[in-house]
């Protein structure tokens, strides 16, 4: 019918404007060759209802060569140039390596006058990912949803209310960075960061049963523990987050006795549906918790003493991610 048309090349403006779609991004993205050298960042949407400490967005920065993951959660989305400032100084400072490559998408919170002088002083590369183009910032838009989907798991597990979604999200980012990662060595985050093999022997399942001691207790015949429910891990050496049953308060402290297999805000019939899936969660490599110390057996004063060096060692792992919620 047109014999001088070549029918390969032929364009048609309307079949382009009905069928228009993403094009699709080929290649791998470019792979630091140091710590801290690229960093992904990105700010999750608002988050309804807010945490119980009145957060409503959460921050997420990904280090490209290690894949170690932090969080900050933000009651206002003008935080986040006083949490990348602050957050960029303390891992140059920690690392002893300059960030060189900061990858951010057009939201409006990475585009103030304040926080792009700071790139400029600092020498670091901006670059922006192209609009409804995760695949530009690969780590960050996915992790979002993937600390988002966690966070959910965390909590109906729990049964914990949906306000506590920001002391789910800490904990998933921690467990996250114990994780092994399939790139590029099958190591974890925390091993590709520091080096060494992460700690395991401090984990817990999210929301079971805490028992903590009261330090205030009113006379010598009164209970010494208070009853509360796992938050996550709190900042410090050896420190947990406990919520106290009683008050509703969260409480950060060392000496807790768990109950792995007892969740206080869940019913006993899902309890017992699921007593299967908690023995499975229970031998995971994780018979006791992850970043802080318990005393889930008698123990004398000297078994809990460590040493400088552990010590100091235990500190590294704890501090990994956890950060005012």
């Amino acid at each position: 019918m047109y014999p001088d048309k070549n029918i390969s090349s032929f364009n048609c403006t309307t079949c382009n404007l009905s069928k228009m779609m993403k094009t699709l991004f080929k290649g791998t993205f470019p792979q630091p060759n140091r710590k801290v050298e690229t960093i992904h960042m990105d700010l999750c949407r608002p988050i309804s209802p807010e945490s119980i400490s009145g957060k409503k967005y959460f921050l997420q920065i990904v280090d490209g060569f290690s894949h170690i993951v932090w969080i900050f959660f933000l009651t206002n989305k003008s935080e986040c140039k006083d949490y990348i400032k602050s957050h960029i100084n303390k891992v140059q400072r920690q690392t002893n390596s300059k960030v060189a490559n900061l990858i951010l998408d057009n939201g409006s919170e990475f585009k103030n006058t304040d926080l792009q002088n700071f790139f400029k002083y600092k020498g670091i590369n901006h670059l922006t990912s192209a609009p409804y183009t995760p695949e530009q910032n690969p780590f960050s838009k996915r992790g979002n949803q993937t600390t988002v989907n966690k966070s959910r798991s965390l909590l109906l597990n729990s049964g914990l209310d949906l306000s506590y979604w920001a002391e789910a999200a800490n904990t998933a980012i921690y467990l996250e960075n114990l994780t092994l990662h399939k790139s590029p060595n099958f190591e974890t985050p925390f091993s590709k960061r520091f080096n060494k093999k992460p700690s395991l022997k401090f984990l817990h399942p999210f929301g079971c049963e805490a028992i903590y001691l009261d330090k205030f207790s009113k006379n010598k015949f009164s209970s010494r523990g208070v009853e509360g429910v796992f938050l996550g891990y709190g900042e410090g050496h050896q420190m947990f987050r406990i919520l106290d049953l009683e008050t509703g308060k969260v409480k950060t402290t060392h000496h807790v006795k768990f109950n792995d297999f007892l969740f206080p805000n869940k019913s006993q019939k899902n309890l017992d549906q699921n007593t299967e899936y908690f023995v499975v969660s229970g031998s995971l490599d994780i018979p006791t918790n992850s970043q802080t110390n318990c005393l889930d057996s008698p123990e004398t004063q000297n078994d809990l003493e460590l040493s400088p060096n552990d010590q100091r060692k235990d500190d590294e792992n704890q501090n990994v991610t956890t950060n005012a919620l």
